[in-house]
């Protein structure tokens, strides 16, 4: 897809999928044809659209079992065009140019239960795949996947689900968007189309009674309705839907409606709207992406001196759906704002303390996935300590750094094309490898509450960081040689080992801050890398199947607080490995924004290796002293289920062959034991349009 708000120079295309239900007719995701990327206004409509049958990689466009059409004419509601929050209206209808020929198997759909718990499946084109090509890039997109997964669902609107959607946690990805929600055996019904998926955020449009009126949408698209006037220069016209007594729009101005159209109302694109010449054929990707994944702002409504601190951001738009985007901002906001003092009152991990808890959370997870990969091997004995063996060696201390390096990031000016490059970094590698530890939350809740608290009643580390405190004059770190200080390989790590500002009140800290840089950067194992993602999905089934109503022996709101302060973990270690990939001319480039820019004494946050040096010091101690607390707590816990498993399943051999997901998965729900996570896997089925 190609939008109306896309730069002319930008030859980018976003891609979705669609399921055909005529030969000339596909449902699709409303955000495939009309675009409300980022934070931003969005791209607007779609003005042209490409489909595909039988799609398998741009070289095999000519194979005789692929078809290509155009799209002609399109149906979404006036509730999806008028405000990006009504994702329950995110549902479209396509007519192409020409039908599809040969022998279709077509969907039908029907109108989605109330409530179920059944096997329900996403078929679609996700872009975490990848199609290798022998004579050029490898291709995202490109091949068609699906899972299934047992789902017990609710259209109940509560505070959980104000918009009544279809929610399950089955794997999906940025390009999945418009896939159709199947039920398992059910051949090609579809129950619902896939809109919004991350993490156990997946959810999908309900038909009918809940949901979307799909013979009313039909109806606007094949029959000659009267129009009730004008949108954006989109044709607006009533149809008798189950909503169609409500009153009309009224005309806003001579070109726009008040947004808040009736249900009753369908928005049609006319066939001018759509530009009817073949795609322009360029060497920029042809998978949905450009080179960054993103296109920045051409005008912030954040001024060049605020940070992400100060604030709403629209720091970038995306040219592909921005669902993968929305999600990673979603996640990057509410993490920023965890350390807000207000927010102690809710939970005792929020609020002063949450920068530290979240690098102790971050420590306790990476040790989980390291003795869950060691619990592979055969030859490894039952555990006293989860923090012990060299698998862990620097885990605390690459947590610290992780910490502190989000914390820089919150301060990277908004509008700056390096933040842009560093929050892309970030988005990719978390929306990855950030695994969906659900079922591991309650597990570890009682620890980390219980040491929130005990930093908290002691007061020592809110009193030392109530009133700002000084940095005293550089000096050359202890416990890293010549060598190590002057070339390391590594930009980032070259100027975290030059000389150091130490922190008032922390020279003790300040002694070990060389081996915490050196061991965190170099020895430690990242957070966010495959392994862990398999070993924490892996770890959260076990514990959800040992004790499957866990959570409820907790508050929920200490268990959405503990879940917060993991995500801010792994949007640390996507801050580090982003940093990490910067030039020294980029990050020398790069100047903070300092807390009060008219205060002389806070111009030394400008540097981001003195600030992330400081924030080290400053959270480092704590950190050191708090997390061998919490992997004792937790010990027994984890011991005792993923040891249990591997006798049960005998020799290593067994064991290796059940446990690990396949290599190319992005995310698996990890609601039940390991024999019950699903898989997805290559398929096929002939209705599925790509574009």
């Amino acid at each position: 897809m190609r939008f109306e708000g896309q730069e002319p120079g930008d030859k980018a295309y976003a891609m979705g999928t669609g399921w055909l239900i005529s030969p000339d007719t596909l449902i699709t995701a409303g955000h495939n044809v009309y675009d409300w990327s980022g934070y931003g206004r969005g791209l607007g409509r779609a003005v042209h659209i490409k489909c595909y049958i039988g799609y398998h990689g741009k070289k095999n466009v000519d194979s005789p079992i692929v078809q290509q059409r155009l799209a002609k004419s399109i149906v979404t509601t006036a509730e999806w065009l008028t405000s990006r929050e009504n994702r329950h209206r995110d549902v479209a209808i396509i007519q192409l140019d020409r039908p599809f020929t040969g022998e279709l198997r077509l969907f039908t759909y029907k109108p989605t239960p109330k409530q179920a718990d059944e096997m329900i499946g996403v078929v679609g084109y996700p872009a975490d795949k990848v199609l290798a090509d022998e004579d050029g890039p490898e291709e995202r997109g490109a091949q068609m996947y699906e899972e299934f997964g047992g789902v017990a669902y609710s259209l109940e609107k509560n505070k959980q689900n104000p918009l009544g959607m279809l929610k399950y946690r089955i794997s999906t990805f940025g390009g999945q968007s418009g896939a159709p929600v199947l039920r398992k055996g059910s051949k090609l019904v579809a129950i619902g189309t896939h809109v919004y998926g991350g993490g156990d955020k997946n959810q999908a449009g309900a038909i009918g009674t809940y949901g979307n009126d799909y013979d009313a949408l039909l109806k606007v698209l094949t029959q000659q309705l009267p129009t009730a006037g004008e949108y954006q220069g989109i044709k607006l016209v009533k149809h008798e839907g189950a909503a169609s007594n409500a009153p009309a729009p009224q005309p806003q101005t001579a070109n726009g409606f008040v947004p808040q159209p009736s249900a009753g109302f369908g928005l049609g694109f006319e066939k001018t709207g759509l530009n009817q010449n073949p795609f322009i054929q360029t060497s920029s990707s042809q998978n949905g992406f450009n080179n960054s994944g993103f296109n920045p702002v051409e005008s912030s409504p954040v001024d060049s001196d605020h940070s992400f601190e100060q604030g709403d951001f629209v720091p970038f738009v995306s040219t592909e759906h921005d669902e993968d985007v929305e999600i990673f901002l979603e996640v990057f906001r509410a993490v920023g704002r965890l350390v807000s003092g207000s927010l102690s009152t809710i939970s005792p991990l929020l609020g002063p303390i949450g920068g530290p808890i979240s690098a102790v959370a971050g420590a306790t997870l990476n040790t989980i996935a390291n003795a869950a990969e060691s619990a592979f091997d055969s030859s490894m004995s039952r555990p006293s300590s989860l923090g012990s063996g060299s698998s862990n060696t620097g885990v605390t201390e690459r947590a610290i750094l992780a910490e502190a390096s989000l914390q820089a990031v919150f301060k990277m000016p908004s509008d700056d094309p390096i933040t842009h490059r560093v929050l892309n970094d970030m988005k990719v590698s978390y929306m990855a490898l950030a695994p969906n530890i659900q079922d591991l939350i309650p597990k570890i809740a009682p620890a980390l509450i219980a040491s929130a608290k005990k930093i908290t009643s002691d007061g020592r580390y809110i009193d030392k960081n109530n009133r700002r405190r000084r940095t005293l004059p550089a000096q050359p770190l202890q416990g890293v040689s010549n060598a190590e200080a002057s070339f390391s390989g590594n930009d980032f790590l070259n100027g975290l080992l030059a000389p150091t500002k130490p922190l008032e009140g922390e020279a003790e800290l300040f002694g070990l801050l060389g081996p915490i840089i050196n061991t965190g950067f170099n020895l430690a194992k990242p957070l966010l890398r495959e392994g862990a993602e398999h070993g924490l999905s892996f770890v959260g089934g076990l514990l959800s199947a040992a004790d499957p109503v866990g959570e409820s022996s907790f508050a929920e709101e200490q268990i959405r607080a503990t879940e917060l302060v993991s995500k801010r973990a792994f949007m640390g270690e996507a801050a580090l490995q982003a940093l990490s990939k910067l030039s020294m001319r980029e990050l020398d480039q790069l100047q903070l924004v300092p807390a009060d820019p008219y205060n002389e004494s806070s111009a030394d946050e400008g540097n981001i290796f003195d600030f992330v040096k400081t924030a080290a010091q400053t959270i480092g101690g704590l950190v050191q002293e708090t997390v061998p607390t919490v992997l004792k707590a937790i010990t027994p816990i984890f011991v005792d289920a993923v040891f249990s498993k591997k006798a049960a399943n005998g020799p290593a051999e067994r064991f290796l062959t059940v446990t690990p997901p396949p290599r190319n998965l992005k995310k698996r729900a990890s609601t039940s034991i390991l024999d019950e996570l699903t898989r997805r896997h290559a398929a096929s089925p002939p209705g599925i349009a790509k574009h």
